[in-house]
Formats: structure tokens, sequence, C-alpha cells
């Protein structure tokens, strides 16, 4: 329920963007369906990606872990529900207008903390970090305004994006006027085991961010927060005097360990 929530706030911010990619298709239209394949086909859209693709974001959901209730068959009362939650989405103003040069952080901690319990939480290693303390340790690094600008910076455990959003408020504080979203993103990036807390990021990071920047209709955007375990650590081996990364790799979809090699100038 979560993920789903998450994702149709996501359609709800990129339909801010109509003007400009007038295909997309929007929420209200959907919670007064009575077509249940056109609604599930619609959800089949935002699980896949294929949907934010439209407004030329490559990455904002590219994952399929939460996606298994495509395959189920939908009852009326799945149906009916769900609508429901299209609709309190759709009526929601989740950054009340904001238009200002201020990010203002993590939107879906309490929906997070209210589905997630925190003995789940605390046993996948999770311990949320609060927002003074973030602003506590960039005041100790006495970094300058271009520095926002110019240094890139990186959390390997980034979370649902605490210190990634302060990074961003830094940057728009710094540059103090609209600039494309990808000269927004670029310079700041992060990684989490964890994809729920990926996909919780990249909304933190687009919906905050949809009335500071700007789009191109003819550009692509990718979201540099990604899905993996910085703990995995590569191995530094030689073949034929070559230097190469070693990577022991298990998939869901391959059951069999995968090795895989790269020479260290790739």
């Amino acid at each position: 329920t979560l993920n789903i929530i998450i994702k149709l706030f996501l359609v709800k911010t990129a339909n801010s963007l109509k003007n400009l990619f007038p295909a997309l298709e929007k929420t209200e239209n959907l919670y007064k369906t009575n077509d249940i394949l056109k609604l599930k086909k619609f959800m089949r859209e935002i699980e896949s990606g294929e949907y934010f693709k439209q407004i030329n974001i490559t990455n904002l959901n590219d994952g399929v872990f939460f996606s298994w209730y495509l395959s189920e068959e939908w009852n009326k009362t799945f149906f009916e529900n769900l609508k429901k939650v299209i609709m309190m989405v759709n009526t929601y103003d989740i950054n009340n207008g904001n238009t200002e040069n201020i990010i203002s952080g993590d939107l879906f901690k309490g929906l997070y903390e209210n589905f997630i319990p925190k003995i789940a939480r605390h046993s996948f290693g999770e311990y949320h970090t609060p927002s003074y303390l973030v602003k506590y340790v960039l005041e100790r690094l006495k970094l300058k305004d271009e520095d926002y600008i110019t240094k890139k910076f990186i959390d390997p455990c980034c979370g649902s994006g605490t210190f990634i959003l302060e990074l961003y408020n830094k940057k728009l504080k710094a540059i103090g006027k609209k600039i494309d979203f990808q000269d927004f993103l670029d310079g700041i990036a992060g990684v989490d085991v964890n994809p729920l807390s990926v996909l919780i990021t990249k909304a933190n990071i687009f919906i905050n961010s949809i009335n500071k920047v700007t789009f191109d209709a003819n550009k692509k955007y990718e979201i540099p927060i990604y899905n993996c375990d910085s703990l995995f650590v590569p191995v530094k081996i030689k073949i034929n005097g070559v230097e190469c990364y070693s990577f022991s790799l298990k998939t869901v979809s391959v059951q069999e360990e995968l090795e895989l090699i790269f020479p260290v100038q790739l």
C-alpha cells in the first residue's frame, strides 16, 4: 500500500507538467472509472516506469519489487479501495503550493514509520537521521555556498534521503534561481540497499523540486539515486598483467553466482 501511495503522489506531481507533456493521464480520470482493466493498465504503466518516461525521467521508478499485485486477480473490494486511495491522493496538496527556494524535507517519514514498525526498521539496521543532526554535520564541514554547486557529494546509505535533501536545499539557496532539473541533480548522489528507501528518496527529490526547477521536453533526466549495497566492495585482481575488478553477484532472476570482471580503466 505504501508503495502505491508514493507512486500516486509521483503521478500527481508529474501532472503539474501537463502543459509541457500533454499526453499524461490525469488521476482524476481514474478514480471515477468503472473499468478495472483501464485502471490495471494505468498501474502497470506506473510500476514499469513507462508513465514517468513520458516526462523524460528514465529512472523515477525502475524496479518491479512491489508490482506483485498486478499479477493477481482484482476483486471489486480491491478495485474500489484503490480508487478511494487515488481520489484521496488527488485531493491532497503535498507541498502546499510551496514555490520558495526551500526543500521541505522528507515528505513520507510519517507514512513510512506508520507502515513499517520500529522493531522491523531497526532489525534492518535502519535508523532515521534527524534533520537537526544533518544540518549540524554540514555546518561542521564549513563549506562555502559555491561548494554546494561545484563539489560532488554521495550518501552511501541514503535511507529516505535526509542528507541528500539538505544538500539539494543548500545547492538551491546557493544558486538562488530556477535551473534545469538535470543541472539541479548533478553532483549529488545516493545509494541504498532498500528499494523502498530508494523510491522514497527519488519521490522526495522530485516532489520537493518540481516548482523550483525547469524541464526541457527534449531532454532525458536521471535521478542519481540507486538501489545497491555500498558495502559490497569489489576485489582488485590482475589478469595477464591487466588490473581488473572482480565481483561475485547472485540475483533473484539468476539463481546462481555470477562472476563479473571489468578492467580498472573502465
